[in-house]
């Protein structure tokens, strides 16, 4: 090649960067009223920052922030072009983000076992949780805790009771009992739940159980409060187990009580967000009663020319779902929905259609400002993303299903099953990047199962749960109850169906770095915001992204505890570990997380491969006591710890350097570095 035509080559790459660079600014300019939509991204990646430092940050690290944050403000009022106006945006957001989880009250946790002794407190919140017989206790949240020498300094404990109780308990009484506390679980297996982290954040220093009968003060409680435990309840007494806690789940958001094999059921088929109350309900019950009170409306005589009904049985259904927002426990996904629903119908009184993207950009960005720990909340991150999945369906598509309303029922019926089955499809796809990334599995099967179970659900489960929920006025509600009873055994039916019929379609994905998840998650936004043809850019690049994750999987050898050590055999698809009686919840995650079928125990094994293993682990952890996995490159050992074990939530609040200050402020005591009863 001469160099002629090399010069020739450059100019002409030059001239097309040029153009490609054209042409994407001005792509970019284009969809300028898109940009706001990437508020809430913007102040996610700030809350995460926050919490991906692998140490406390230090006063330099808020300045340098801050003084970002500050002359961002200042270009955003000097600077006019657009480019570097969004930049500037993106700086505050992200500010806005790491400085209010920065600010966000945090919590010390319990680091070692206490008690038993006696306590007394008022509860805040209650639940109701299972013992493998199928036997029903109640689960408690305290605060204002104090002991027999004085207030404690634990915010809030959550107990479990077990030991009798003559009293009935709700929300907003005060009892006593003697209690053991203990301290949150480390977390001991990659990419499994992290309760340690979350607690911290949620203000729950620790957990634990009574020892002896429990004294009840009764106080007066909330109306809604009050109807939501007592419909739990009643969901438990008139329906056989778990279906009553099945109806509890649906109704009033308490599933601690479901079996483990239901929940794996749920989990495994893909219908878990059936299971957790969100907008599916609340929009099935605000349909309903939006229905049901037009209709009433409409016999009254000379309303509809004084108040357009279709208005004033919007209203009704506004407060109908506010009371099942708060029965229900208003979780995130019922808040996003309530908030859209909200200012749907105030769009309806202003015969204005309200950007549903902006809207549910705002409220994503509210909650964020107001809970910032809702970031880490998967029903949180699942809900707004299948939610924008379903507002990226072109308008067309909506006009010709809601057109020619005067159908046969028939027709209509169809039109609705039709929507709901490719509203259902597209949420279930667009959320697969966080089911494979949190779950380990590209669930597939869920594709399908969802069209049957949404179906199932909005037809037959919720209608039958409000005619059970009337039926308690009358004294006919046990036959009714029996009737919704087989309605929810079909929903538990396709969800056991799913999982062993369709078990061919559910891949495990392993587990990768979580900044592959990251720039997957970029990608999910990058299609879901712009409208033109350059998003589907960002699936070209998650597919890529996906295919990279699995070339780069984390494959570790050995696992480490402090007590037991695991080994993995992937040629037999085998979990060694040195003892199976303890820990089993840990091993059970470890087989589940590496995709490994069979669990034997040391003393089983014949292959000396194994057994150096095992003396290699148990070297090993002597070594590195904090190291979670150890895995085998190029003829070294590679230590794998947790990346942010100088943080609180790792309880090393007890360094040298700053024992002195938690010292007076959480009264710690200097020989057993634990909290103090005094």
């Amino acid at each position: 090649m001469t160099r002629g035509s090399v010069k020739n080559f450059w100019i002409w790459k030059a001239k097309n960067l040029k153009k490609i660079r054209a042409t994407l600014y001005s792509q970019f300019i284009q969809e300028h009223d898109r940009h706001v939509l990437w508020v809430p991204f913007g102040i996610a990646i700030g809350i995460y920052s926050y919490v991906m430092l692998p140490y406390e940050p230090k006063a330099i690290t808020y300045g340098v922030i801050f003084i970002a944050f500050f002359a961002s403000l200042y270009g955003l009022f000097q600077e006019k072009r657009r480019i570097f106006r969004v930049f500037f945006w993106a700086i505050v957001c992200f500010a806005v983000g790491f400085f209010r989880i920065g600010m966000y009250p945090q919590h010390i946790l319990l680091k070692k076992e206490l008690g038993p002794f006696w306590i007394k407190g008022q509860v805040t919140a209650l639940d109701h949780t299972a013992s493998n017989s199928g036997k029903i206790y109640p689960r408690i949240w305290l605060k204002s805790l104090r002991s027999k020498k004085g207030a404690l300094s634990f915010p809030c404990v959550r107990l479990s009771i077990r030991t009798q109780c003559k009293q009935k308990i709700t929300p907003g009484n005060w009892i006593e009992a003697k209690v053991k506390l203990l301290p949150w679980a480390r977390l001991t297996v990659p990419g499994g739940y992290d309760a340690q982290f979350h607690q911290f954040f949620q203000g729950v220093s620790s957990y634990g159980f009574t020892v002896s009968d429990v004294q009840v003060t009764c106080e007066k409680s909330g109306f809604l409060t009050r109807m939501r435990h007592y419909l739990t309840k009643t969901f438990h007494d008139k329906l056989p187990y778990p279906l009553g806690a099945i109806g509890s789940a649906l109704i009033t958001g308490d599933k601690t009580a479901l079996p483990l094999q239901l929940r794996n059921d749920f989990s495994v088929s893909g219908l878990s967000h059936i299971l957790a109350i969100s907008g599916l309900h609340l929009s099935i019950v605000a349909a309903m009663c939006f229905f049901v009170f037009r209709w009433l409306l409409q016999g009254v005589p000379k309303l509809g020319l004084i108040i357009s009904l279709q208005s004033l049985a919007g209203i009704c259904s506004l407060i109908a779902g506010g009371i099942y927002v708060c029965i229900s426990g208003a979780g995130y996904p019922v808040q996003r929905s309530f908030i859209l629903m909200f200012g749907a119908l105030i769009g309806m009184f202003l015969n204005r259609w309200p950007s549903s993207l902006r809207m549910l950009s705002l409220c994503a960005s509210g909650i964020l400002f107001i809970e910032p720990h809702a970031c880490f909340s998967l029903s949180f991150q699942l809900s707004f993303i299948a939610t924008a999945s379903l507002m990226t369906i072109p308008s067309k598509f909506w006009r010709k299903s809601m057109s020619e309303t005067q159908q046969p029922f028939w027709k209509r019926w169809a039109k609705s099953f039709f929507m709901m089955n490719v509203t259902t499809i597209s949420a279930t796809c667009s959320t697969l990047p966080w089911i494979a990334f949190y779950f380990h599995q590209y669930s597939f099967q869920s594709v399908i199962s969802n069209v049957f179970a949404v179906s199932w659900t909005s037809f037959c489960v919720m209608p039958m749960a409000g005619i059970a929920l009337l039926s308690l006025l009358t004294p006919y509600s046990k036959s009714v109850f029996y009737l919704w009873g087989l309605t929810l055994k079909g929903l538990v039916s396709i969800a056991q169906s799913s999982s062993y019929y369709l078990g061919f379609l559910l891949f495990h994905c392993p587990l990768y770095s979580h900044w592959y998840f990251f720039a997957q998650v970029f990608c999910v936004f990058w299609w879901l915001i712009w409208k033109e043809n350059w998003r589907w850019w960002g699936i070209f690049a998650l597919v890529l992204l996906q295919f990279f994750a699995w070339y780069g999987a984390f494959k570790p050898k050995i696992l480490a505890t402090p007590d037991y050590i695991g080994i993995i055999q992937e040629e037999i698809s085998t979990l060694w570990v040195t003892e199976t009686r303890k820990g089993k919840h840990v091993i059970s995650q470890w087989a589940r997380v590496f995709n490994l079928s069979h669990i034997c125990q040391e003393k089983m094994l014949k292959d000396s491969k194994i057994k150096a293993l095992f003396e290699i682990g148990k070297k090993l952890r002597k070594q590195y006591p904090k190291a979670l996995t150890f895995q085998y490159k190029k003829g070294v050992w590679i230590p794998g710890t947790l990346s942010d074990e100088q943080r609180p939530w790792r309880f090393l609040y007890f360094e040298k350097k700053r024992k002195k200050f938690y010292k007076k402020r959480y009264r710690i005591t200097s020989k057993k570095n634990q909290l103090s009863l005094d």
